[in-house]
């Protein structure tokens, strides 16, 4: 009870973090997967939902200093945060911890016949996986209304980055005024994700278009997969061009996880289309194939990982 919330490293026994909270925890829960921390705090009704920091940054798991002092947090709330023990920067917590957040420079692929995950957090693709789902539930009930106290709304940019769009209007207005030509730019059609698409598709390597698909978030991917088929003004080849893409990545074996929620959304939207083509379902068949094999690789190394932990556990000193 002395109103402090620690996270330890279990097989090595050390205090990975530490906080202090403004009255002491009755009671701590953990979900299933580790995204959230409920607790309970004396002489309070609440639960208090905390959120894991490793979904969304990248976080140190080295062991805090012996002389470690821990800071009051402020508790979480759905309105302003107030101004006693805000989150710590990144800089505030290496000047607590006396360690920072050294990344270390290791390859993309420590050799080919290993199989890499992705260095992203779990919920940009595991949300992709659930979109539909997580969109269901999110549905307001009723129309948002309109506050009366803005008199006006900045328009952004959607994407990860939160940046505001430019005010285009008065541009648009005066070449409207000028001239009534109309620009190329505005009959292009393509996306910049079908561009890319297409330029990698000529060079036959695709690790642009995955870059690409790692800076947009699980709607924007959604969206740019929707636009792909021939029913929502794409063409057969732009679905052949991504089939090769995942081929791509498989046989590359590397962001293993990512094409797997990739390739499921693919199927789930564009499935039918692909049983009818005659192209498309070689294209398939090969790319079921490739994973097959490159799943059996992954299943038999698991297998024996598995065994070795049960002989160890089973065997007598």
């Amino acid at each position: 009870m002395d109103m402090t919330v620690r996270t330890w490293d279990l097989p090595t026994a050390r205090l990975l973090d530490c906080f202090l909270v403004e009255s002491a925890a009755t009671s701590v829960s953990l979900s299933e997967i580790g995204d959230f921390l409920a607790t309970t705090h004396v002489d309070d009704l609440g639960v208090y939902l905390w959120s894991n920091r490793t979904l969304y940054s990248a976080v140190s798991l080295r062991p805090l200093p012996i002389d470690y002092q821990p800071e009051i947090l402020a508790m979480p709330t759905t309105g302003e945060q107030p101004e006693v023990g805000e989150f710590r920067s990144e800089q505030q917590e290496t000047e607590a911890t006396g360690t920072s957040h050294l990344k270390a420079e290791t390859e993309d692929q420590l050799a080919g016949e290993l199989v890499t995950l992705s260095d992203l957090p779990r919920s940009r693709w595991h949300n992709l996986i659930h979109l539909e789902t997580i969109k269901h539930r999110n549905k307001a009930k009723e129309p948002p209304k309109t506050s009366k106290a803005a008199p006006f709304f900045l328009p952004t940019v959607p994407g990860l980055d939160f940046k505001f769009s430019k005010d285009e209007s008065a541009n648009t207005r005066e070449t409207d005024a000028t001239s009534k030509r109309i620009s190329l730019s505005q009959l292009q059609s393509k996306s910049p994700f079908q561009e890319c698409l297409d330029d990698c598709a000529a060079s036959g390597n695709f690790s642009l278009l995955m870059e690409l698909l790692k800076g947009m978030g699980p709607s924007a991917i959604s969206v740019e997969l929707h636009t792909l088929g021939p029913e929502s003004g794409g063409d057969v080849k732009q679905l052949g061009d991504m089939i090769r893409f995942f081929k791509f990545q498989l046989e590359s074996r590397t962001d293993y996880e990512m094409v797997q929620a990739y390739m499921q959304v693919f199927l789930k939207i564009h499935g039918e289309t692909v049983a009818k083509n005659s192209e498309l379902r070689r294209e398939a068949k090969e790319l079921l194939e490739l994973h097959k094999e490159t799943w059996t690789r992954i299943e038999d190394l698991l297998n024996q990982s598995l065994c070795l932990v049960s002989y160890i556990k089973s065997a007598t000193v």
